[in-house]
């Protein structure tokens, strides 16, 4: 009965969009995604061509075949676009505008693939999810703002609000 967010910081921010669309709990009424990418294939791929200058293509393609033959499943087989596409859960997306890990237009891709995007803040000069630490009030109001109209929405008093976002 106690309402949830699933939050995340990089790939536990793609874990949390990765399950926007599974039949989560009616408890869970909202996501927060910090510095998350878009998928296993365009992460590696960018850390490829970023940190060793290879092109993703033959290698990454074929380290996903490996992982299709090992785990079931692809690097291009699962893709927060496509879950966030599908999911009716509202989420608010974070990213350090100077992520030099997870670029931030993988969160502004994902803002627009999803179907109830209630907002995005990208904090300047933050690293990889770093944003917090950069710019703790304005991400604390950010996300107080968020998290307040999300249990508004879904029925929760104002003391009831007070109680769970205080401390």
């Amino acid at each position: 009965e106690i309402p949830i967010f699933l939050h995340g910081i990089s790939m536990g921010a793609a874990t949390v969009m990765m399950a926007a669309d599974l039949p989560l709990p009616e408890s869970v009424v909202g996501l927060i995604g910090d510095c998350g990418y878009t998928s296993p294939y365009d992460i590696i791929a960018h850390c490829a061509k970023r940190w060793f200058h290879i092109p993703p293509f033959p290698l990454v393609d074929l380290l996903s075949l490996f992982a299709k033959a090992v785990a079931g499943f692809g690097y291009r087989d699962c893709c927060t676009l496509d879950t966030l596409a599908r999911s009716s859960k509202p989420i608010f997306l974070i990213h350090g505008g100077e992520d030099d890990f997870v670029p931030t237009y993988m969160s502004e891709e994902n803002a627009k693939a999803a179907g109830n995007c209630k907002g995005k803040l990208i904090v300047p000069g933050a690293g990889h999810g770093m944003s917090y630490m950069t710019a703790m009030e304005q991400c604390r109001q950010t996300l107080l703002t968020y998290v307040k109209e999300i249990l508004e929405e879904n029925g929760h008093g104002t003391q009831e609000i007070k109680d769970s976002v205080s401390g």
